[in-house]
This record gives C-alpha cells, structure tokens and sequence, in this order.
C-alpha cells in the first residue's frame, strides 16, 4: 500500500463512526431547483488580458483566439469589472449577495447530465475559527504559481508528488502540523454541517475516500484548497469529486468589493459575501472567479475541499492490483494450475508488447538498515504501480524485460520467475 509520509496532517482527531462528520445541522431547507440552460456560442467571454504590466481589454473575437491549457482555460482572460465588456448584473442568471439558490446547469451538448449548484449564505452560521484556519493555511503554505490571473491558492493536506508517492503540502513552519489537523477536522464538521443532506455528495466525497486512502481511514477531508484575493479564468477542475467551498472575508463587515463567482457558460453571477457556501461540479461546469477590487485592509478568502483525480486513480490502481495479485495466490493455494507452477503460468501470458502493472520499489537510502525485514518495512510504505509493456521474454531463462510506457527509455532488469509472480499484472490499470 502506499503510505502516507510521517510528517503528513498528523494524528487523526478521536474517529467517529459517522463519516460525514454531520456536527449540528444549519443548513437552510432544499430550494426548488431552477434550471439554466448552456449559451453554448453565446457564453460569456472574459474582458481582460492579465499580464505583469496590468490588465488589457480584448474584445470577445480576441479572446476566442486564446489558446487553450490543460483545464480548458485560456490563460491570462479574466473577467474585471471596472473595465467594459463585464457586467454581471446583466447577466442571464444573477444571484444577489443575500439570496440563496439551487440551479441545475444543463450539459454543453444534447443528452449531457445535468448539474446541480448549491448556494447556501449562512453568514450567521459560518465560525470565525473558519477565518482564522484560512488565514493560517494561507500564509502557512506557498502560492501555487499563478499564470492565469489574480491573487493566490495554496494547496493543504494531501497531494500527488512527482515520485508518485503520497505526500502533504509543506508547512513553513511543520511543528504545527498536528494542531492545524486539528483544525482541519473542525473545518470538516462545518462543511459536513451545511453540505450534508442536501444531495450534493459530501457524504459520497468522504465515503470514496474512505474506500480509497490507505490505513488507518481519515476520518477528516484530506484535500483542500484556499484563495486569496482571486480572479481566475474560466476552467474546469482536475479532481475526483465535487467541489465545496466557503467564502469568507477577513472584515465581514466591509463594504462592496465587486466579488463573483461564476459560470460564463450559462451565465450564471454570483455575488459572492462573506458566509457563502457553494458546491458544483467543476469537473464537467466551467467557472471562475471575477477579478475582486479589494477594500484597503480586507482579504477576500475561500477554502476548498474535493478530491484531487490524480490521487484516486494512484489509489485505484493500487487496490485493482493488489485485488490481482491476492487473488493470483488464492487460486494458487487452491491448486488451480496443478500442472504448472503459478509463475509459469503468469508467464505463458506474456509476450514483447503485452501491457503490464509491475510493482516498483525505489532504492532504499543507505542510512536505512539493510537487513530483510528492513528492506520489507521500505518496500511496504513506498512502493508504486508502474504502466509498463514487455520488451523481452526469455523462455531460456524464465525471465521477463518491461519498458515504463511514460518514459520509453526506462527498461527495467529483467524480472525472474518469482518478481513476474508477486509484482507483475497483466493488463493496464
């Protein structure tokens, strides 16, 4: 299994058998959905160009010639409401700074799914810690570079390394990180507290990590976001679940700032104030946020929960292979290949081009200990699923080469008889 590192969130808080984590329900009764259509040539375009000189308008034929990143967006193109071309309030759908809503946006094309946008405003409701946990994680953790806009987010808990391997986003200051899990289950009970029962799937959220995450099971979200200050352009999100979100501002009380979040795509506004709670499908609907004009001495802040893909597929992948590999010895106990030995028939499976799963082991550090159950011990908590094809079968020899298919030029030792057996699985996960 892989494992997440020592230094990561720190000790769970005392688990509880519900893993909603419901605390005391304040969320309002379940409005009537409303639903939106897609504008489909008619969305919205961004009126803005951020560069590091400022901002430059652009007109809608302009924008459409942007090109494209990885999430759909078009970097740079935001939406700034003191220059011409951006009036929310004229938009299709605007929903005020006091008003809740639930909309159902229709898909971009005929026989879609629709999705469902919650908007809850519970400024009364919303805990003040809530502030002071955003404002910690924000200046705890290091802006994620920022092409395409305004402001700043940071990652929190849980993330994918370059590795492959599990790891938290690094603290400044990492003595705190057993207070600040703390915090974040707190911060959990409160977004239990107003996202659950309403079918938006934050039950469904927790209970797929649940499933997934390696033991011992978190009984908190363990992947979060915050923003400061942020004006994005419009894309969709790399994760596996839903988004949820709070927005909160650092003077509550403070006047009007020219705050939105929306979707360009229905034309969809919403007026964001502080106490405002939403949960969308940033998978399939894409949203932004407009560029704020921030009062002197206030900071306009969110934090995030979802669940990032690239973890879910690591974890996928891990438990399909392992499920594999255990059902390999059980019919190997059971004596389902009488005739031939349980290697040996894996390896009748195989030929140059077969796609594999082999299970790869990092190169302890010296300083470990080199005994047996040492390197078991390093092998059980860093191990990973690679996706590999075989290059080369030597029958002579029972052993077998595979090539890593990201990288075409990283060809493995050959693998005997037995790492074939209790490392190798036949297919790509």
């Amino acid at each position: 299994m892989l494992r997440l590192e020592v230094r990561g969130l720190g000790a769970e808080p005392a688990p509880r058998e519900d893993c909603t984590l419901p605390g005391r329900t304040v969320n309002p009764p379940l409005l009537p959905l409303r639903h939106v259509e897609h504008l489909g040539a008619h969305a919205h375009r961004g009126n803005v160009v951020c560069k590091q000189s400022g901002f430059s308008p652009i007109s809608a034929s302009a924008a459409d010639k942007l090109p494209r990143g990885r999430r759909g967006q078009r970097n740079g193109l935001v939406y700034h409401p003191e220059y011409d071309g951006f009036a929310p309030d004229s938009w299709q759908v605007v929903i005020n700074a006091h008003e809740s809503a639930r909309l159902e946006l229709a898909g971009a094309v005929d026989g879609a799914p629709s999705t469902i946008v919650d908007i809850q405003r519970a400024p009364a409701t919303t805990e003040a810690r809530l502030l002071e946990i955003t404002e910690f994680a924000i200046d705890q953790h290091a802006m994620v570079r920022q092409s395409d806009g305004v402001g700043g987010m940071v990652g929190i808990g849980d993330r994918l390394g370059y590795d492959g391997e599990v790891h938290s986003f690094v603290m400044k200051e990492e003595q705190l990180r057993g207070n600040f899990a703390h915090d974040l289950h707190f911060a959990t009970e409160q977004f239990a507290a107003h996202f659950a029962g309403r079918n938006v799937g934050w039950e469904e959220m927790l209970k797929e990590q649940a499933e997934l995450w390696p033991d011992p099971k978190p009984k908190s979200a363990r992947c979060w976001d915050a923003s400061v200050d942020l004006g994005n352009s419009c894309h969709t999100d790399r994760d596996g679940a839903r988004s949820f979100a709070v927005w909160l501002r650092a003077k509550p009380d403070g006047g009007a700032c020219g705050w939105w979040f929306l979707f360009p795509e229905h034309g969809v506004a919403v007026a964001l104030a502080h106490g405002t709670w939403i949960s969308w499908d940033g998978r399939s609907q894409p949203h932004c946020s407009a560029v704020p004009c921030v009062p002197e001495g206030d900071r306009l802040l969110s934090l995030f929960a979802s669940l990032p893909a690239n973890l879910c597929s690591v974890f996928k992948r891990e438990h399909a292979c392992a499920r594999a590999i255990a059902m390999r010895h059980a019919q190997g106990k059971e004596g389902a290949h009488c005739d031939v030995s349980g290697s040996e028939s894996v390896l009748r499976q195989l030929k140059v081009g077969t796609p594999v799963m082999l299970r790869w082991v990092p190169e302890a550090p010296a300083c470990l200990e080199t005994s047996r159950s040492g390197k078991r011990r390093w092998g059980a908590s860093h191990f990973r699923w690679l996706r590999c094809k075989v290059v080369a079968v030597e029958k002579a020899t029972r052993t077998v080469t595979v090539r890593e298919s990201a990288s075409p030029y990283w060809v493995h030792p050959p693998l005997s008889a037995s790492q074939v057996y209790n490392g190798l699985v036949v297919g790509h996960y």
